[in-house]
């Protein structure tokens, strides 16, 4: 993995020393070029990528010395919320709304687990 990263940290400067000489669209026209490629295409393909990001490219690969306890995430910008509560935490507000069934559920569900809650935000208009 240090290989893969080196080589995308190389990648990440050879475009930033192009953008700085104002080579910019030059690197993205190679871009494009590659992806025309059929050998490309195929692999993009198979990989279930539509076509090739520049950003993507050079992203660091960030690999754990060790499983992490819990991991945190959000779905989508804008639209929803995912959050990640404690089992406590998650009957404490079930309560709050008066849910008994809620309550019920999660109780029976192991101490120290966690939930998600989904949330859908309002759109202002």
């Amino acid at each position: 993995m240090n290989d893969v990263n080196q080589c995308k940290a190389n990648l990440k400067e050879a475009i930033k020393d192009l953008k700085q000489h104002d080579l910019a669209k030059l690197v993205a026209s190679a871009f494009d070029e590659i992806q025309r490629s059929p050998i490309i295409r195929e692999a993009l393909r198979a990989a279930g990528l539509g076509q090739l990001y520049i950003k993507q490219s050079t992203r660091k690969i960030i690999v754990l010395p060790e499983m992490p306890l819990k991991v945190g995430f959000t779905i989508s910008k804008g639209s929803h919320i995912v959050e990640c509560l404690s089992r406590e935490h998650a009957i404490a507000f079930a309560n709050k709304r008066n849910n008994d069934e809620a309550v019920e559920k999660l109780q029976a569900s192991p101490v120290g687990s966690f939930v998600a809650r989904y949330r859908q935000l309002l759109r202002r208009t």
